[in-house]
């Protein structure tokens, strides 16, 4: 037993130094991906009902450790984005919550994009911003629209491909509707741009590809889509990123190399601990047997319990039964641990003498042995029923309360 809780411990540390190891590994990956542009990966979006306004907020933390003056300013959606200031001074570890206002004003319904952008003396942070303005009157076709393949970046002169669903929201019927499609940049500039009319009977999925140009920048970029029915306009849009190759393959590289070496070092620390407990396999055979035998007398007395039990005819005698059980299968399993440790000291002083014949010899004629028990079994026998009623019986007639019972024993 001291043996196994030595290796419990070993195991332990070990886990431990893993879980230190894995932390400080993923701490230095994500501070090494973590730039100023990740702030860029901030987008806000919102949809507006035409002629109302909107509020939402943001963020500027100053991540230094000196004094910074920041300067903001929206681009691209002048009239439609205001910010309650522009000019602020924050000291090291400072924040501010910026209130964001988005107002139609008298714009036509469709999907507009900008930024904020945020100039400070050491550093120059931008929001995307998508502002999608629907109709006044009820929105009667809406869509929803994904990338396909699912969430995969665009290498310049790809093809754009989205999946479409149109919805008819109003039960209307078949009926065609206008669909525009487009791509724009976050300066506002119309990149790719198609209209079709379709023929919607309740909901129209479909998917839809879009060229992108040759010489697109790299970035970020959004894909819109206006459905409209008579006075009606749904709008619906996503952003994307465009990027050199698929997937940054260094960044990717780095987290794979992680995680393989997690999983080898996991793989090494299995095989450590299990040739630990390789070399004591003998004294886990004997902790084996150790736990056979208690379960074995476990079982023996739980269906003689069982047996018995319904013979009893009375509370204080089902009370006095349960009692003298208890201690039956206590003073058993009692007797058989100190043969047990007997044996567990036996085997380590064979141990330490190296003498690995008269250690197998030894656990071998244990295990042929098992544990003796017939001795024990009759000087610990269970409760006899008959014995418990005649005591009960003799109690009561002596004028004992017979809630003093749980103090006594058989």
């Amino acid at each position: 037993m001291l043996q196994q809780k030595k290796h419990k411990k070993y195991f332990w540390i070990i886990g431990i130094i893993v879980l230190v190891l894995i932390a400080v590994l993923v701490y230095f990956y994500v501070n090494k991906t973590k730039t100023e542009s990740d702030f860029n990966h901030l987008i806000m979006k919102t949809a507006i009902v035409e002629g109302s306004s909107s509020t939402n907020s943001i963020r500027i933390l100053n991540e230094g450790s000196r004094e910074e003056s920041y300067s903001l300013k929206v681009v691209g959606l002048e009239g439609l984005v205001n910010l309650d200031e522009n000019n602020f001074i924050l000291g090291p570890g400072e924040e501010k919550n910026l209130k964001v206002t988005f107002n139609a004003g008298d714009n036509q319904p469709d999907v507009y994009v900008g930024e904020i952008i945020a100039d400070s003396e050491s550093s120059s942070r931008i929001v995307p911003v998508i502002l999608e303005i629907q109709s006044k009157e009820e929105v009667l076709f809406d869509s929803n629209l994904d990338l396909f393949p699912k969430g995969e970046d665009i290498i310049p002169g790809e093809k754009l491909t989205a999946s479409i669903k149109v919805y008819d929201l109003a039960n209307i019927g078949k009926n065609s509707v206008d669909i525009t499609y487009f791509v724009r940049d976050f300066a506002g500039n119309v990149l790719v741009s198609e209209s079709e009319n379709l023929v919607i009977d309740k909901t129209y999925e479909f998917s839809k590809s879009l060229d992108l140009p040759d010489n697109i920048k790299l970035g970020y970029y959004v894909l819109g889509v206006v459905v409209k029915y008579g006075e009606s306009t749904g709008t619906s849009s996503l952003y994307f990123k465009v990027v050199e190759v698929k997937k940054n393959s260094s960044n990717e590289m780095f987290l794979w190399i992680i995680v393989l070496a997690g999983f080898f070092f996991f793989m090494f620390l299995i095989l450590f601990i299990y040739s630990i407990y390789s070399r004591d396999e003998l004294l886990r055979e004997i902790q084996k047997q150790y736990s056979r035998e208690i379960k074995r007398q476990r079982e023996m007395i739980s269906a003689r319990q069982i047996k018995d039990y319904p013979r009893l005819k009375t509370k204080d005698e089902r009370k006095e039964y349960k009692k003298a059980v208890k201690e039956v299968r206590k003073q058993r399993e009692k007797c058989i641990k100190e043969e047990y440790e007997e044996r567990v000291s036996r085997f380590k002083i064979l141990k330490k003498k190296n003498n690995l014949n008269a250690l197998k010899k030894q656990a071998a004629k244990w295990k042929s042995l098992g544990y003796n028990t017939q001795i024990l079994e009759k000087k610990y026998k269970m409760p006899s029923v008959n014995k418990i009623h005649q005591m009960v019986r003799e109690w009561k007639k002596k004028g004992y309360d017979t809630t003093l019972l749980e103090k006594n024993k058989i």
